[in-house]
């Protein structure tokens, strides 16, 4: 009867532990795909992939720009792209600490 009787004063501290040992393990999850994976980690392997794919999107993007009739013809998809590929480095280069 006492719990039921804090429930209801208000007073939250904050999330609960096992929210924390949660948040923390997700975090270190992500830590490991996007920075150092054990060996054969599949998730690892395909961020990896996608983050190389993305780059080699970025340099056709960026060089077919250069091609004032590309870039006349298809100006607003290349932006698109450009947009898309920024938003995607800005998420991924963040450094997460242990």
């Amino acid at each position: 009867m006492a719990e039921e009787s804090g429930a209801g004063s208000g007073s939250q501290t904050g999330p609960s532990a096992a929210t924390l040992s949660r948040l923390q393990r997700v975090r270190n999850r992500v830590h490991e795909v996007v920075e150092a994976a054990e060996p054969g980690d599949r998730l690892s392997l395909i961020f990896d992939a996608a983050i190389i794919a993305l780059i080699v999107i970025t340099l056709v993007t960026l060089s077919l720009e250069t091609v004032e009739s590309i870039r006349q013809a298809h100006g607003r998809l290349l932006r698109w792209i450009e947009f898309v590929s920024l938003a995607a480095f800005m998420v991924e280069y963040p450094r997460f600490p242990r």
